[in-house]
This record gives C-alpha cells, sequence and structure tokens, in this order.
C-alpha cells in the first residue's frame, strides 16, 4: 500500500487533479484499514439509445419508462456522487448524448465526469474529463454490431472534435471482432489519446460472444501486449491487468464495492455497472471482461504501479 499511496501523489498533474488526489489518498487509508468505500461512479443519464447493438448488456433489461426530470437528477447528483465524494462519474445509458442538460447539471455541480458514448451523435465540449468513444472492429464488423453507417459517423465526429478534452476509444472484444485489433489500433491512434481494450462479459451460457478463458483468449491479451510494447503511449490498459482478464480468479474479490452505479431511476445497480437494479438479468460475474474492475484490483490488491502511470497520462 506504501507504493501506492506514493504513486497516488503525482498520479494526477492539472490543477483539478489535487482534490482528486487527496480523495484518494484518504480513500485509500480506509481500505487499507478493511473498509470499503466508493471511489468512482456511472449513471444511466437516459433511459433511451439512437442505436440497437448486438452486445449491448442495457438492452437485456430494458424496460419502456420515463427519464428523471432535470430537478429530479440534481437530487441524485446531490445525495449519491457529491454525498460520497465519487472522483469521478462515467455518465452512460442508453446514450448520454440524447440529454445534455443533464450532462451540463453534472458540470454544473461540479462534479468530475467523463461520457460514454456510442459517438454516433455530434461531440460536444461539456467541460467533461474525457469522452469514451466505441469501436468494435473495422468499419464491416463494426456496422455489423452496431449498424449500417454508425462507423463512419464516429470517425467523422471524432475528427470534427474540438473541444479540450481527451478522447479514448474503448474497444469490447468478442468473437466477432478480436481479428481486429491491431488494424483498428493502427487506424485509431493518430485520431485518439488512448485505446482500451476489454472482454464481452455474457449473460447467459450460450452468449455467442464471449470468449472462453484458454488459449485464444491468451493469444489476444499477448497481441495487445505486443501493441502496448510498440505504442506505448496509446494504450489504456496495464499489463497486470490484461493478465487478470485472462482469467477469473479474481472475480471471487471483484472491487464492485468501490463503484457506485445508478441506473436511470437513480437506484443502485447491482452487482456492476452492467448490472440492473431490478431483479432481471445479470452478468456472469465469473466470466467477467470489464477493465475498470479489474484495474481496481490490480492497482490495490497487485500494487500496479502501471495502472497509477496511465491515470497520469491521461491527465496530460
Amino acid at each position: 500500500m506504501k507504493e501506492v499511496l506514493e504513486a497516488l501523489f503525482t498520479s494526477l498533474s492539472r490543477p483539478e487533479g489535487i482534490r482528486k488526489d487527496l480523495l484518494t489518498l484518504l480513500k485509500s487509508a480506509k481500505v487499507k484499514a478493511g473498509q470499503k468505500v466508493f471511489f468512482y461512479g456511472s449513471c444511466d443519464i437516459t433511459n433511451r439509445c439512437n442505436l440497437n447493438c448486438k452486445h449491448c448488456y442495457w438492452r437485456k433489461n430494458f424496460v419502456e419508462e420515463e427519464n428523471l426530470s432535470v430537478e429530479q437528477f440534481e437530487l441524485v447528483i446531490e445525495e449519491n456522487f457529491i454525498k460520497n465524494n465519487i472522483l469521478e462519474v462515467a455518465l452512460t445509458g442508453g446514450e448520454p448524448l440524447l440529454r445534455p442538460e443533464i450532462i451540463e447539471l453534472f458540470a454544473e455541480k461540479g462534479v468530475s465526469f467523463d461520457i460514454v458514448t456510442n459517438g454516433t451523435l455530434p461531440l460536444k465540449d461539456f467541460g467533461q474529463y474525457e469522452y469514451y468513444v466505441s469501436i468494435d472492429g473495422n468499419e464491416e464488423i463494426h456496422d455489423k454490431i452496431r449498424g449500417e453507417g454508425t462507423y463512419s459517423k464516429v470517425k467523422r465526429n471524432v475528427e470534427n472534435f474540438s473541444g479540450d478534452s481527451n478522447i479514448s476509444i474503448n474497444y469490447t472484444i468478442n468473437s466477432l471482432n478480436y481479428r481486429y485489433i491491431e488494424e483498428v489500433f493502427k487506424e485509431w491512434m493518430d485520431r485518439v489519446d488512448m485505446i482500451n481494450f476489454q472482454f464481452h462479459t455474457p449473460f447467459s451460457d450460450d452468449d455467442e460472444l464471449w470468449i472462453p478463458f484458454g488459449k485464444k483468449r491468451d493469444e489476444i491479451i499477448k497481441k495487445i501486449k505486443e501493441l502496448k510494447r510498440r505504442y506505448r503511449s496509446k494504450s489504456y490498459n496495464t499489463d497486470k491487468q490484461l493478465d487478470l482478464l485472462g482469467t477469473n480468479y479474481w472475480t471471487k474479490n471483484c472491487p464492485n464495492w468501490a463503484f457506485l452505479s445508478l441506473d436511470h431511476k437513480g437506484e443502485r445497480k447491482t452487482p456492476c455497472c452492467i448490472g440492473s437494479s431490478d431483479p432481471g438479468t445479470k452478468p456472469i460475474c465469473e466470466r467477467c471482461g470489464m477493465c475498470e474492475y479489474a484495474g481496481i484490483f490490480s492497482a490495490f490488491f497487485q500494487k500496479d504501479m502501471e495502472w497509477f502511470e496511465v491515470r497520469k497520462r491521461l491527465e496530460m
């Protein structure tokens, strides 16, 4: 834990990162003392989406319901993310850019936030920490998963963005797109700040998109590590984090307690950000491919100093 705390002092470089540093140190000390505290958050700010992607976890539990009003969301923000001193909140959906008024509310409240988007709508500068844009293969495969013409829209919107925040790519690896990792990496490396890989997490035993633990998955992880060595400044993933995603031993002690995840009703999602507040379909935790949770595990329980180095690069 000593090494972790030392890394935290230098993990963030922008002035607004000082408060985050201090909060992270305090929360880390509590974890060392055996407490479970929230570090990060996610919030489905809308129950609507303009796409219908094949692999979408959100669609699995979709119920036609009204969104909360701005006034209702203001209370959700205050009673959850501000009250718990959340370091950073990922704004998700549905498609979060369909509700710019809620994004603006997070900014007004002084909450540090990212926007996780499918990228098909124009990217605006809301004062966000970072944009995470989904790319799921080359143009042919991406459009097969997300709909015809979506790839070209994403590329145009990324290239047209003129804001100050970073843009990173989220690539969720599945049985349809694992062959195109290097092609996509090379195509996007000069268009975005960083590229992040994770694995598709199944919700059923017969999910054909899931890549089982074993030789194929190990080869994919090896390929990502090779790309890291060649283009280190563009890689979001750490070696220890990737190694964890090749196994399931860590999932028994998943640090899901470090994430406060809410749905569009402002209710707590379980077991994690891709779960649900209702008793509906749940992800199979033993087959998790979520990079965020593996990253927290590697940082705090495997002394993964590379994780803190990545956080520092994000701030530059």
